[in-house]
């Protein structure tokens, strides 16, 4: 059983690494370490698969991918404590797209510029990651699709003085996808 539960816990590091590396571009914002809870959000989601016995266990994305809702790269400043006001998001996943409207935003109002910086950009990221599945050719955890794990694309905006409204943003992503075979 321990030798199971071990290859379990070798699928879920890959699938931390592979949202690690799918939000690659953002990790200079995190303000922990971040590996550890992506591991631990992977194995809930590896629990969650009652077809298969422990140790072959998938680990579904796809079908559980609200666990991830929540998921912050700060524990201090969080993003919904810099801009207080909602993000609107538009997800195509067949076509890899993504839409992020950024809200208009008024220092005074619902823009907290904790460390008085006068400038201030978004970076977004588009990531994907596949499910994974433990493979009984290689013994061990195989995502389903490699051509797209762990795969991002990065948009980011102009520099905005901190100082003055912002009029808001709509910011278009787009992962094109690699034919498969």
């Amino acid at each position: 059983l321990t030798r199971e539960i071990n290859k379990e816990w070798g699928g879920c590091s890959k699938a931390g690494t592979a949202v690690r590396m799918a939000i690659y571009p953002l990790r200079h914002m995190a303000d922990y370490n971040i590996s550890g809870p992506l591991n631990a959000i992977a194995k809930i989601v590896q629990k969650l698969d009652t077809d298969q016995p422990v140790g072959r266990r998938a680990i579904c994305f796809s079908k559980h991918k609200q666990v991830l809702d929540g998921f912050n790269l700060n524990k201090q400043n969080t993003l919904d404590s810099v801009v207080r006001s909602p993000l609107n998001f538009i997800f195509d996943r067949c076509e890899g797209k993504a839409t992020i409207d950024l809200p208009s935003l008024n220092p005074k109002i619902n823009f907290t510029n904790k460390y008085q910086r006068p400038l201030f950009r978004f970076v977004t990221v588009l990531g994907m990651i596949s499910d994974m599945e433990y493979n009984d050719e290689y013994q061990m955890y195989k995502p389903l699709h490699a051509e797209i794990h762990g795969r991002s694309v990065t948009v980011t905006s102009e520099w905005y003085s901190s100082l003055l409204p912002f009029d808001g943003l709509s910011l278009e992503l787009s992962l094109k996808r690699r034919s498969r075979p």
